[in-house]
Order: structure tokens, then C-alpha cells, then sequence
């Protein structure tokens, strides 16, 4: 009952790009600890996956491709420290750099302005802007707090993420890669 629900979140991504051609995935190794922010999927070369793509559940983002085999893949969760994205808010449609916090669950942006009104439960999409690894509008999470930074006047800005990265089965590959920047 739950493979057959996230099939249907996975089915209807919201505010995702379509123009896309995603692969669907079952997560066949989950983290060994809380230490490990990695999952496995059963989707490699063979299907299309390449590194630097991003994953993502009927939720939201769940991370990127960092290791591919032929019919493997290792995909970093955005709680991952290693983890960072360009993002945007979407009621002020500021951007920012999102970044994993490790197992704290909790993502963090930087560099919002501190003019910038952020309101708690404000959804963060990804900002798709040139030269970033992911299209624009996959759904990342949203918003909890805000803290000012006047040393360096901006803000930093934490998220809750989307995707319920304790119970992924299936996920998507979003077989997105950057244009190259000039």
C-alpha cells in the first residue's frame, strides 16, 4: 500500500519542469547509520543516470547522483554536508545557496538578504539558474526559521525538507543536465 502510494506522489511531482524525462527508481540500500546520508537505487548508466543528476520523491528533492554503475546508483541526500543547491523563495522569489546540515534533518540557506521578509511555512524551490546542476521548481522544502547575519548582512534561513528521506521506496531520476555556461 505504501510502494503503490509513492508511485502515485511520484506520478504527480508538483512544480517540477516536465519537459524533462524522468526514470523511476526503487532505493534498494538505505543509510547504515545516521552518520551516512546516501541511499542506493537500482537505476545506473544503462538507464540514462549520470552524475550530478538530481533525485527527487513525490515530495520534493531527495538529493543527487554521485556514484554511478551500470545498473547502480549512490545518491547523496540533501542532508548531506557535502550537499549544497541553488534555491528560491518562492513569496519574495529571493535566492540563495541551500546546504545540508548532516543528521539534524534541518537544511540551511545563505545568503538572503536581510531586507527579505521570510515567512515560516514559506515553500523553497529549486532557482534553476544558469549554470545550476538542477532545473528550476523542484519543491526542496520549507521554511521553519530565520536568523540574522548583520556581520555579513544577510540572513540564513532553515528548511525542513519535502521528502521524507526515512521512508523513500521509490524515487525519480531527473535526467536533467546543465547547459553549459559561456
Amino acid at each position: 500500500q505504501r510502494r503503490l502510494l509513492a508511485l502515485e506522489q511520484l506520478l504527480d511531482v508538483r512544480g517540477t519542469e516536465t519537459a524533462v524525462q524522468r526514470v523511476v527508481a526503487s532505493v534498494i540500500e538505505a543509510p547504515l547509520s545516521n552518520f551516512e546520508r546516501t541511499i542506493e537505487i537500482d537505476r545506473g548508466s544503462n538507464d540514462g543516470v549520470r552524475v550530478g543528476m538530481p533525485v527527487e520523491a513525490g515530495s520534493g528533492l531527495v538529493g543527487r547522483i554521485v556514484q554511478v554503475g551500470r545498473s547502480r546508483s549512490r545518491v547523496e541526500l540533501v542532508t548531506d554536508t557535502q550537499f549544497a543547491a541553488g534555491v528560491r523563495l518562492v513569496r519574495s522569489a529571493d535566492t540563495g545557496v541551500v546546504e545540508g546540515n548532516g543528521s539534524s534533518g534541518a537544511l540551511t540557506i545563505s545568503f538572503i538578504g536581510l531586507e527579505t521578509v521570510v515567512v515560516p511555512g514559506e515553500t523553497v524551490v529549486t532557482s534553476g539558474l544558469e549554470g545550476s546542476q538542477f532545473p528550476s521548481g523542484i519543491v526542496v522544502g520549507t521554511v521553519i526559521a530565520a536568523r540574522p547575519d548583520p556581520v555579513n548582512g544577510t540572513q540564513e534561513v532553515d528548511i525542513v525538507p519535502s521528502a521524507d528521506l526515512d521512508r523513500l521506496s521509490l524515487v525519480q531520476v531527473v535526467l536533467f543536465v546543465p547547459e553549459p555556461v559561456d
